[in-house]
């Protein structure tokens, strides 16, 4: 139960972190592209 939710914790955090990734990647494509 315990690993589970750490388990679920820890695949939000990696959603986040892929969410912030990308959206650094799409200003600077966006900055370039201009």
């Amino acid at each position: 139960m315990l690993f589970l939710r750490l388990q679920s914790n820890s695949l939000k955090n990696l959603i986040l972190l892929n969410l912030r990734v990308a959206r650094v990647l799409f200003f600077s494509y966006a900055t370039h592209s201009s």
